[in-house]
């Protein structure tokens, strides 16, 4: 961190462990040497007056969560995530201003078990549980944005993509629309995140690939809480 001080640099992104703070997710209380090792972080970098981007959920879902829950696909992993945002927001509420909720939210299929903590083997529609696992992370996306605005109101919450750009093989109509499905496919979650409502297409999506992705009224209520910034990973 001083070494980042020296080449002047005011700003940090780093990632907390969710496994760190909950060993197990479903724990009824955080760990307290984890939540004892990021104060130390953010600490010092706030010594050197370098402000911290702190990136919640990082690939590092806790595996029981994965194992007893089936990840995403399970709803109760949105009251396990909220819990755990809320930990943070709380106990971060005077030190970070800048939150990315979720790295790399698009990537399902690249990163799919790293990202979902959906095991392949234990559900019967893999493609319908990652489409409904990443529904249930924009819900419990949504639902963190409330809770940690009722903290501080001046919180600066996002999410981050990842982003190549799709370009369409030859000239012809058929190329072009292809490689604006691939856009739409990809980069939806930021449409979800950044206007609050799920874009047309995507149900389209599922009735063309017969998925029965379960969407109730409150979800559709949580994702209009809408984030601050779209941070993007760009190869």
């Amino acid at each position: 961190i001083k070494l980042l001080a020296g080449l002047n640099i005011n700003s940090f992104r780093t990632s907390i462990n969710w496994a760190r703070i909950f060993p197990n997710g479903d724990d009824s209380e955080p760990n307290e040497e984890g939540l004892k090792f990021y104060d130390c972080l953010i600490d010092e970098l706030l010594k050197y007056n370098i402000e911290p981007l702190i990136t919640i959920s990082h690939y590092e879902m806790p595996l029981n969560i994965a194992t007893k829950y089936n990840g995403w696909y399970n709803r109760k992993t949105i009251e396990m995530f909220t819990k755990y945002c809320k930990v943070l927001f709380e106990r971060y509420k005077d030190k970070v201003k800048y939150w990315i909720l979720v790295n790399q939210i698009n990537l399902i299929h690249i990163e799919s078990f790293n990202h979902l903590g959906i095991p392949s083997d234990c559900v019967e529609n893999l493609l319908e549980a990652k489409y409904q696992g990443l529904h249930n992370e924009l819900v419990a996306c949504g639902q963190a944005i409330k809770i940690g605005k009722s903290i501080r109101s001046d919180f600066q919450i996002g999410v981050m993509s990842s982003y190549g750009i799709p370009y369409a093989e030859t000239g012809s109509s058929e190329d072009n629309l292809a490689a604006l499905k691939y856009s739409q496919l990809e980069y939806y979650v930021s449409d979800v995140a950044v206007n609050g409502t799920i874009p047309y297409y995507m149900y389209r999506f599922y009735e063309d690939n017969h998925l029965n992705i379960d969407i109730t009224e409150q979800d559709l209520s949580d994702i209009k809480n809408t984030v601050d910034f779209v941070s993007i990973s760009y190869y």
